[in-house]
């Protein structure tokens, strides 16, 4: 009877602490490990789930705390409200992750961080993300997909965009300053009050709007302070546009939309459309 118990005992053992075998699939407490697995709410605390393969998994309200997931392939899983807290993700494939409301700070990959709750790096998937005033100065954000995203107010100087999909994604009063947006993708992006410049690529930008001298130049954009001197800006749409500040100095406006244009403190003399002239800074 004794030796049955043992045998027993044993055998549930193994399924509860089973290992992960190394084509990152197998059962751990009682669940499946791999590809697309449904573990939403699962209890994973402390456990080593060390290269899993997790792709596309749904790990919803997951607790992961203190988990081990180092060199875990979770590309394309969601991890949307899941508890990371301590949780060592390192070496692990993020690609195309989804993620927000996350609770704690895991040690993460190379090139990614938390920020405002979302897992944030090259190739996330942060299609819809609420980022509004998030700090993203820097960040890599190469190959992600911010479509429909909230960046309004987000500070994205020196980020790198390239070949990130902006479509729809709102980055009223966002800073673009220094931005790497290569191959971005910003049709119907919403810009108004956006700042930019030193913006050396050619992203693909909504109808009305266009790079000039490193600027992002159309209606409504922030220009204030902007070095726009010699620069042509004929028949550029830039009603309700800031040009507060901004160097106009031999920039050539002609046929320009200038409607509800905010100036003052202007410098320099530029060629302005029929009827317009400058006085004193305006």
């Amino acid at each position: 009877m004794k030796f049955h118990l043992f045998i027993l005992s044993v055998f549930f053992s193994c399924n509860l602490y089973a290992q992960i075998g190394s084509n990152g699939t197998g059962r751990l407490n009682m669940y499946k490990i791999g590809p697309g697995v449904n573990l939403t709410g699962a209890d994973f605390t402390g456990a080593d789930l060390s290269g899993a393969n997790l792709t596309s998994a749904y790990l919803l309200m997951t607790n992961l705390s203190s988990a081990d997931l180092t060199g875990a392939d979770l590309s394309g899983a969601d991890l949307d409200s899941a508890d990371l807290s301590g949780a060592n993700l390192s070496g692990a494939n993020l690609s195309r992750v989804r993620s927000g409301n996350i609770t704690g700070t895991p040690t993460l990959p190379t090139g990614y961080q938390m920020i405002s709750g979302f897992i944030v790096g090259p190739g996330a998937n942060l299609y819809g993300a609420n980022l509004y005033g998030a700090d993203l100065s820097g960040v890599d954000l190469s190959e992600a997909d911010l479509s429909g995203a909230n960046l309004a107010g987000a500070d994205l100087t020196g980020a790198n965009l390239s070949d990130t999909l902006l479509e729809y994604a709102n980055l009223a009063g966002a800073n673009l300053n220094g931005a790497n947006l290569t191959g971005a993708n910003l049709t119907v992006a919403n810009l108004p009050r956006v700042r930019s410049g030193n913006i050396t690529e050619t992203p693909t930008l909504p109808t009305g709007y266009q790079m000039i001298s490193g600027y992002i130049v159309g209606p409504g954009v922030d220009l204030s302070g902007a070095d726009l001197s010699n620069t042509n800006l004929s028949e550029a749409d830039l009603s309700e546009a800031d040009l507060s500040g901004a160097s106009l100095d031999g920039a050539n406006l002609t046929g320009a939309d200038l409607t509800g244009v905010t100036s003052g403190d202007i410098t320099g003399t530029p060629t302005l459309p029929s009827g317009y002239q400058m006085v004193s800074g305006y």
